[in-house]
């Protein structure tokens, strides 16, 4: 397994995809202005790319966990015609209001730090060189409980967000 010197997770919706309520439809999938040759960028400097979700409306029957792979694959499609290759894409299936109550707790939906934590075990990432890049507070909470670093997405990724990131990274 390769491990990356530095890492950038996001977050998928208003992060790097716009977000419909619920997008899983394909015909919804629309990258945020810029965050495709950014993530390019990313990728050419050799930082490790993953994405960690909340994707609720599973637990709430607003889709199917197979809906949201199908998206998920075709995200990865998308990225990789741009030469983007996301190392992980890791996803909480729990939300709190489901009728299920073994879909409603879990460690792993945001602000818990369990997404995180599993791709910075199972990548053997260094949480000093990891930054969590997301558009919520729960995000931002999320990012505090696993111990690494976060910057806010901007609505349209561009040299700020470079400058911005480098500096997030170079802090202590």
């Amino acid at each position: 397994m390769k491990s990356f010197q530095k890492s950038i997770i996001f977050d998928r919706d208003n992060t790097l995809i716009k977000d419909y309520g619920y997008t899983h439809k394909i015909e919804h999938l629309r990258w945020m202005p810029g965050s495709l040759s950014m993530l390019r960028r990313l990728n050419n400097k050799k930082f490790g790319l993953f994405i960690a979700t909340n994707q609720g409306g599973i637990a709430l029957g607003k889709f199917s966990e197979s809906e949201m792979l199908i998206f998920h694959y075709e995200m990865s499609n998308q990225a990789l015609q741009f030469k983007i290759k996301f190392i992980d894409i890791m996803y909480c299936k729990h939300h709190q209001k489901s009728k299920d109550h073994k879909k409603r707790y879990c460690y792993c939906r945001k602000p818990k730090p369990g997404m995180l934590m599993k791709i910075i075990r199972q990548h053997k990432l260094n949480p000093s060189q990891c930054i969590y890049v997301g558009d919520k507070w729960t995000d931002y909470l999320c990012a505090r409980n696993a111990g690494i670093k976060f910057l806010s997405a901007p609505k349209c990724y561009g040299q700020k967000f470079y400058h911005d990131l480098e500096l997030k990274l170079a802090s202590k």
